[in-house]
């Protein structure tokens, strides 16, 4: 029984790293979709080629 704690411990760390990740990919794609209209409009310049 121990073990089988500690494997389903273990897993809802790994469930939980998951979707924290799988929430940092949405954010990016989020910001991607944002930022990049604008830079290609010329309306935000990217650091470094202004």
């Amino acid at each position: 029984m121990h073990t089988q704690r500690s494997i389903g411990r273990a897993l809802h760390t790994l469930n939980e790293k998951i979707a924290a990740h799988e929430q940092i990919a949405q954010m990016t794609i989020a910001l991607r979709d944002t930022l990049l209209p604008l830079l290609l409009s010329g309306t935000v310049v990217a650091p470094g080629d202004e």
